[in-house]
């Protein structure tokens, strides 16, 4: 599904309307994973948004995948979700709440 995603958290903290950043627009991916490749090492349920790239049409991540992802509201057009997001600074990863505002592209 091609949707526009506004993030609606920077690092786990709640951004202001003010402080909203533009809309991403990519393709809407919610799936399961094994998580034996992840930190978590247990199943749970993956949001992504992809792009396609190049003449061969390559998906490449728009955004940082969300974690633990949860729809937890749907409202017209729009859906709310919510997850974890992972960040690496050197060999250290932590990880942050951050809830996206899916809205279907026009």
């Amino acid at each position: 599904m091609l949707v526009d995603v506004v993030l609606l958290r920077d690092k786990g903290m709640r951004l202001r309307k003010g402080e909203l950043q533009p809309a991403v627009r990519g393709e809407l991916e919610l799936g399961d994973d094994s998580g034996s490749g992840l930190s978590f090492k247990r199943p749970l349920r993956v949001a992504r948004l992809y792009k396609r790239i190049g003449v061969q049409s390559q998906r490449q991540d728009a955004l940082l995948p969300l974690f633990d992802a949860r729809v937890i509201r749907v409202e017209d057009d729009t859906l709310t979700i919510t997850g974890v997001e992972l960040s690496s600074e050197g060999d250290r990863i932590s990880e942050f709440g951050q809830v996206w505002r899916c809205t279907v592209a026009r």
